[in-house]
């Protein structure tokens, strides 16, 4: 399964605690007219709020299995440092975290949490970023709902109130309400294709030039990546790299005009250096690709080599 909760995401309700322990603010406006009052009696209207927030919505749910009400009640534990409970709302069957990892996690920030008292939380349903098809694709379970919710998170640090809000989306598995990770985009390999499957080069590696294609594993383009070659049984005098889809440079400058390069092509000019031993009829260079930054793709699976014989 890809179903991806990282630490990042499993920390984000935290970042939010943490800033305010570290820095003294959140990242919302301090709340006009908020006081510190009993935090037992704000988390109960919170909860009230949250459930009539459903309600209201006519989803026709009972309030013990709204998405409001499970979003508060986890803020509610992790606020009050219960972290057992609050890591209960993380379907971690699906990450890869274990629940052991993901409460060592949370217990490192159990004294900046204790610096906070949450005085309220309130929630409103919003659209979610992603379907139910696409969380299906990458979990093991039938999802019965999505939504997305956007709670605000009201706290009292030494007498400074402020108000934070959280844009989050929840998925119903079998009645219980969970708040979704991010979803990790599935890997896809890469790979290299080339103009021609030899390169024909005299004793001084003379015109060596050929266009390399980068394409998915399902063979469609990918722009921005770099090929590189590096030595393998043929002699190169150093790495040599290009990066697809610029048409009017090769890995050294400029090349010949009668190239016609799309997005995903580039020219890997070889000229003067690459060379095979005098009594050396055939070699080889090895082929990496880099895939686009923050992209899915990968380069994990051998490439094709690229095959240099004699002129």
């Amino acid at each position: 399964m890809d179903y991806d909760i990282t630490r990042r995401r499993l920390l984000g309700t935290l970042g939010l605690s943490a800033s305010v322990a570290v820095g003294g603010c959140l990242d919302g406006e301090p709340a006009e007219g908020e006081t510190a009052g009993s935090t037992d009696d704000t988390d109960a209207a919170s909860s009230n709020e949250s459930a009539a927030t459903d309600e209201e919505e006519g989803d026709g749910a009972d309030a013990e299995a709204s998405p409001c009400t499970a979003a508060t009640d986890y803020y509610e534990a992790l606020f009050a440092g219960e972290f057992e409970t609050a890591v209960d709302y993380h379907p971690l069957e699906y990450t890869d975290l274990t629940r052991e990892e993901a409460l060592e996690e949370w217990t490192a920030t159990e004294d900046e949490l204790a610096t906070l008292d949450l005085l309220e939380t309130d929630c409103e349903r919003t659209e979610p970023t992603v379907d139910i098809e696409a969380v299906e694709d990458q979990v093991d379970a039938t999802v019965s709902e999505i939504v997305g919710l956007e709670v605000g998170i009201t706290v009292d640090r030494g007498g400074e109130t402020t108000t934070d809000h959280e844009r989050e989306d929840w998925i119903e598995l079998e009645g219980e309400w969970y708040v979704l990770a991010e979803l990790e985009e599935p890997e896809m390999e890469v790979d290299v294709e080339f103009s021609e499957p030899t390169v024909a080069v005299d004793a001084t590696g003379a015109d060596a030039e050929v266009v390399v294609s980068v394409r998915d594993e399902d063979g469609d383009p990918i722009p921005d990546a770099t090929v590189v070659v590096t030595e393998g049984t043929s002699t190169l005098d150093e790495s040599v790299a290009v990066e697809v889809g610029d048409a009017d440079a090769s890995s050294d400058g400029p090349v010949d005009g009668s190239y016609d390069l799309e997005d995903h092509q580039g020219v890997l000019d070889l000229e003067d250096r690459v060379s095979l031993a005098p009594d050396q009829a055939t070699g080889t260079l090895e082929v990496e690709i880099q895939p686009p930054a923050d992209s899915p793709y990968v380069d994990a699976e051998p490439n094709a080599e690229l095959v240099v014989v004699a002129d």
